[in-house]
């Protein structure tokens, strides 16, 4: 089955296309599971109205959560569009001599796992708050700094298949490692560049950004400020890295990736938001495929943010829309003008 280079986003949210999902992995025939994920996900979606929040959908189980960022919370919402619960608070007329137990603070990721609960990535408060399926505080990974466990605006999260936790602790140019019980287990990666002073090396990382573990328990970590993709095993050994900086784009090729997500066939897909595109990559990191101009059923153009796979196959993605001719100039900021 061939995939074309122009791929038209089947379908968004109304309040900015936030959310889209398609049925269509390269190199696979149409199953009926992943049918089915669309049919019943699509309907919802097109209706729910998000404003300048961001929606995070588990596509394995259909629940919808919300980052609500200027109002420092996160929630859970029903199949009626409602909060079933939040965690935050809202700053409103505070009593100055009164300091609230700061809860969350430009909240920027929410990850989903299969028990239920929610990993969000706090960034202002640099750490990892775990909540339970009913919005409980379970605990929290990190404390603000440089040291050991110790997180500097962190931007996004995963989680292997033992339950361990991969921060990308961006200004510290590397991703911490936790085990389940919150205990730091090392950090992945050291800070470098290329430069006329310094030379880059393999294992370098400038401004983490997104992070993924495959299926063979490797991980995958955007290198934004490089312009690549590393490989690492869980020890922090170097395995490879995919893709490399040029600052017009092209086949395999980023400015400032953003995500990166392993499907459930290995392939690699990567978004580029500056180049506007979502680059993908085989198993062993040979570019595959570059999806470009991709648009939402109204017209309005996107560039893509973040990817992800339900274990179906399923793929959904957020996304910054525009209506103007031109698209925005530069890089979306972390929290910024995301739809």
């Amino acid at each position: 089955m061939s995939t074309p280079s122009r791929r038209t986003v089947i379908q968004g949210l109304a309040a900015g296309g936030t959310v889209t999902v398609t049925s269509l992995l390269p190199g696979c025939e149409l199953i009926e599971e992943i049918e089915d994920v669309v049919d019943d996900v699509v309907p919802s979606l097109a209706e729910l109205e998000l404003g300048e929040t961001q929606l995070v959908w588990n596509p394995d189980t259909g629940v919808l959560h919300q980052v609500i960022r200027e109002e420092h919370a996160v929630a859970r919402l029903d199949d009626d569009h409602n909060e079933v619960w939040r965690y935050g608070w809202v700053y409103e007329d505070p009593d100055p001599e009164v300091e609230p137990e700061p809860t969350l603070n430009r909240p920027t990721h929410l990850l989903p796992v299969a028990d239920g609960s929610v990993y969000v990535v706090d960034r202002g408060n640099h750490r990892v708050v775990h909540l339970d399926e009913d919005g409980g505080l379970i605990r929290t990974f990190g404390t603000p700094g440089d040291g050991d466990g110790e997180l500097h605006h962190p931007t996004a999260a995963a989680v292997d298949a033992d339950g361990s936790l991969y921060v990308t602790d961006g200004k510290n140019h590397r991703v911490h490692v936790f085990d389940p019980d919150g205990t730091p287990a090392g950090t992945i990666g050291e800070f470098g560049y290329d430069s006329e002073e310094t030379d880059l090396e393999d294992h370098h990382l400038n401004n983490p950004r997104g992070v993924a573990v495959d299926g063979d328990g490797r991980v995958h970590i955007v290198d934004a400020g490089n312009g690549r993709i590393h490989v690492f095993e869980r020890g922090g050994e170097w395995v490879r890295n995919y893709g490399a900086f040029a600052e017009e784009g092209g086949e395999g090729l980023h400015f400032s990736p953003h995500s990166v997500t392993v499907d459930p066939l290995g392939n690699s897909w990567v978004s580029d938001p500056v180049h506007r595109v979502v680059q993908i990559y085989t198993p062993d990191g040979t570019p595959r495929l570059r999806l470009s101009d991709m648009t939402l059923p109204d017209g309005r153009h996107v560039a893509p943010l973040e990817i992800g796979f339900s274990a179906a196959g399923a793929m959904y993605a957020r996304v910054l829309a525009w209506t103007e001719e031109e698209p925005p100039e530069g890089e979306p900021e972390e929290g910024e003008g995301e739809q």
